[in-house]
């Protein structure tokens, strides 16, 4: 169908920038290609994020909720844990203490 930049995932959806016009409400299948193997499997389109001009033709953003079947989670897991990570809230706080940004 097209091509995206899934910008976010969790287990339960994921956040997508696509140029491809999405229905919310809609089923869709989604690919993710990785360097051993390819995963695809099931979601929903929860929302649209705003865009600047409706009618042009740019990016657009969208909230999607997973259908998993236990193989497929297992599989999202496995894409999740190969992530890079950023620091949790909690870490950024305790960092920026220890910087002094706090005192």
């Amino acid at each position: 169908m097209g091509r995206g930049v899934l910008i976010d995932i969790s287990l339960s959806g994921a956040f997508l920038r696509s140029v491809v016009a999405l229905k919310i409400g809609s089923y869709y299948r989604l690919r993710i290609a990785g360097a051993a193997d390819t995963t695809e499997f099931s979601f929903r389109v929860a929302r649209e994020g705003p865009r600047s001009d409706p009618k042009k033709k740019e990016m657009r953003d969208y909230g999607l909720t997973f259908e998993l079947s236990p193989e497929a989670e297992r599989r999202v897991r496995l894409i999740i844990d190969r992530l890079p990570r950023e620091n949790t809230l909690e870490e950024d706080v305790r960092d920026r203490s220890a910087r002094g940004y706090w005192s």
